[in-house]
């Protein structure tokens, strides 16, 4: 029974760490090692409640364990953006340190993870590090979760944990509370207090993320039934509707409960919330995404900032950052439009680096022709140069620092209007303005400024404007889930298989 039972232990010896990095398994390339290690990375006494950014479910948990009688043993904290899939050796090397500083003897295991994470050899990396984990504290110790609401929550995931939290907001501005919550969680089971059990039901569907926006039915509901079958007496209760760019097995939307063993039914509760996900999903595959060249003109006609989303190549989503789209359709329309977008290329960003000129021609972008990062010839100017990097202000990330390493503000010369790039070495989150600030620029001269996000970019550009145009643009983020070649998915999975 909840309330007996605790545990006559002064001091609770409890574990912290976080891997967490969300990764596309449609995106080229690969994410090492180092890259993780030049964004949010902490090891040991290194580590501070600060470490995955000053509101991340990190900095909760820390915050929540602070006014507890505990002795917190940090292990790792490895905090990315999202990308193209982790490397094999990056894994393993992350599983190796954590596991390296995690004795066998504690009390309870506290994770910050994403859920997305994804290797080309290894399907589900936070699976078989919560396996590893779990092996070597014991089947007794409780292990808790914080996960972003995209994770893929798998049944290897299931097996090794006792306790999983998700947020209820996107865009993402419940980070925080989410971590105090499995931190809770996680010391009243430690104390004795509670014997939670986790429930788990899969729902065979994947969606863009396009209507993934508490703020909007039929989402929101969806969210407030969960909050509702918290307050019915579950511990925890979690909607999990995938980062859909992932070609793995078992991929879907799960619904999540923690609940008291023996006294909540959190099976039946777990069913509740899968039925209502299922019979919503057709509106799901609603978009409001316009095509490129319709989304250009809608945004420009607004008076004053409009801020353009650019849904096929969401850096949050794994994309690299290198669409030239958006650029290629503002040189063919030549509308009179004061523009700013940001462009990955480092092989450009080098040459403007290492030149002294103010004025070159340089090929933006390495695609072929049709291909969504095609190749663009300009003559650009040289407005600034910097290698600083950014902090980011947006609420899901605000505190995080961004690697964008070289970058420079340039000015594409012979068209009617005035487009500025920022162009930069590596992908950053383009979900707020923070990669445009880096220069000494007034947001408010622009008609258009680029997004790289389906949802999250709207809290991170509000200050700025309310008018968001929705772009159906091509890339590994694409909206169009029907042109990716899903061939590890199960069988039936909505929208591929007709249920």
């Amino acid at each position: 029974m909840k309330g007996t039972n605790l545990v006559a232990k002064a001091r609770p010896v409890i574990a912290v760490g976080a891997f967490s990095i969300e990764c596309n398994s449609f995106a080229p390339g690969s994410t090492t090692l180092e890259q993780i290690e030049n964004q949010d990375f902490a090891v040991g006494d290194d580590i501070s409640r600060n470490s995955a950014g000053t509101e991340s479910e990190f900095a909760g948990a820390m915050d929540f364990f602070s006014t507890k009688e505990v002795t917190l043993l940090p292990t790792l904290v490895a905090h990315a953006d999202a990308g193209p899939p982790i490397t094999i050796a990056a894994f393993r090397r992350i599983c190796a340190q954590l596991l390296g500083r995690l004795p066998a003897q504690v009390d309870g295991v506290y994770l910050m993870l994403h859920g997305s994470a994804f290797s080309r050899e290894e399907n589900d990396p936070e699976g078989a590090l919560l396996a590893a984990i779990r092996e070597r504290i014991g089947v007794t110790p409780p292990i808790s979760v914080s996960l972003d609401l995209h994770a893929n929550f798998t049944e290897k995931m299931l097996k090794a944990t006792d306790i999983a939290v998700a947020y209820r907001t996107c865009p993402h501005i419940d980070l925080y509370e989410t971590g105090a919550q499995a931190a809770s969680l996680l010391f009243d089971a430690v104390i004795g207090k509670i014997k939670p059990t986790l429930h788990m039901k899969r729902i065979p569907m994947v969606t863009p993320p396009e209507k993934h926006d508490n703020n909007f039915l039929p989402y929101g509901s969806l969210m407030n039934l969960c909050k509702q079958i918290e307050s019915e007496g579950a511990y925890a209760a979690s909607l999990l509707t995938v980062q859909p760019w992932l070609n793995v097995p078992d991929l879907g939307w799960k619904a999540i409960v923690v609940a008291e063993k023996g006294e909540f039914d959190g099976s039946g509760a777990a069913e509740r919330i899968a039925s209502a996900a299922w019979s919503n999903r057709h509106e799901f595959m609603k978009l409001s995404g316009l095509p490129l060249k319709v989304a250009l003109e809608e945004a420009v006609r607004h008076r004053g900032l409009a801020v353009f989303a650019d849904l096929g190549d969401a850096t949050n989503g794994g994309s690299y950052g290198d669409s030239t789209e958006l650029l290629r359709q503002i040189l063919q329309s030549q509308l009179a439009s004061k523009n700013i977008l940001s462009i990955t290329d480092a092989e450009v960003s080098t040459k403007i680096h290492s030149t002294n000129k103010s004025s070159m021609t340089v090929d933006i972008g390495s695609g072929k022709n049709g291909e969504y990062n095609e190749k663009v010839r300009c003559k650009i100017e040289i407005v600034a140069k910097t290698n600083k990097n950014l902090v980011y202000s947006h609420p899901a990330a605000k505190g995080s620092i961004g690697h964008p390493g070289k970058s420079a503000l340039i000015k594409v010369l012979d068209q009617i209007g005035d487009t500025f790039v920022v162009i930069h070495d590596n992908p950053v989150r383009v979900i707020d303005p923070s990669i445009y600030q880096l220069f000494d620029i007034d947001l408010q001269d622009f008609s258009v400024i680029q997004a790289k996000s389906h949802v999250s970019f709207k809290p991170g550009f509000a200050p700025f404007t309310e008018k968001f145009v929705l772009a159906d643009t091509l890339g590994p983020t694409t909206a169009n889930l029907l042109t990716l070649n899903f061939d590890q998915r199960t069988i039936p999975t909505f929208p591929f298989d007709g249920i």
